[in-house]
């Protein structure tokens, strides 16, 4: 059930993101936007990354020894 529930928070970060993402040129004169910008990557990364690693142990596979091996063995 955890899985189901990240993804639901994953589908849910990347659908906020998409209603707040400024026109680019907007986002580059703008500190705020920029910052928040990158907070909500950073979420979206981050639940990706949790995402991944339930996978990998649904799946039984051996806990790589950093986040981007996980991506690499699935």
């Amino acid at each position: 059930m955890y899985l189901h529930e990240k993804l639901k928070e994953l589908k849910k970060y990347v659908a906020e993101y998409k209603t707040m993402a400024p026109p680019l040129g907007e986002y580059m004169e703008s500190l705020t936007q920029k910052a928040a910008g990158e907070r909500y990557f950073e979420k979206i990364v981050e639940c990706a990354t949790d995402v991944a690693i339930l996978v990998a142990k649904e799946h039984k596979l051996e806990r790589p020894e950093d986040d981007a091996a996980t991506f690499e063995a699935l």
